[in-house]
């Protein structure tokens, strides 16, 4: 969709997307990089969350990180993803902080 889309800009002319295959190395991103767009990688989601609590990170120096390690150590393992009830199993453990919170940075 996004070939198509880009080569109405460069040509005036939308194609069909269903009349070519997708793809890096593929002739319609050849075509494109003959018209003069720049071609770059989709970032990756969790590499961009990682990142982005590196930064966090480094800015608060973990001031307000400490609740979340002190609970990893507390509940080893938990909460247990494939526990038969997670409802119950996540409702079991005492978050310090109210759970939206602790997940704030995602």
């Amino acid at each position: 969709m996004i070939i198509s889309i880009a080569n109405r800009f460069a040509n005036g002319n939308e194609l069909n997307p269903n009349e070519f295959e997708g793809g890096q190395d593929t002739a319609a991103f050849e075509l494109l990089r003959n018209e003069g767009f720049e071609i770059v990688q989709k970032l990756d989601p969790v590499k961009s969350l990682i990142e982005n609590y590196k930064k966090h990170i480094e800015t608060n120096k973990l001031e307000d990180e400490v609740y979340k390690w002190e609970l990893v150590n507390e509940y080893k393992g938990r909460p247990d993803t494939n526990a038969p009830d997670f409802y119950e199993e996540i409702k079991s453990i005492k978050f310090k902080k109210p759970l939206y919170m602790q997940w704030e940075l995602l």
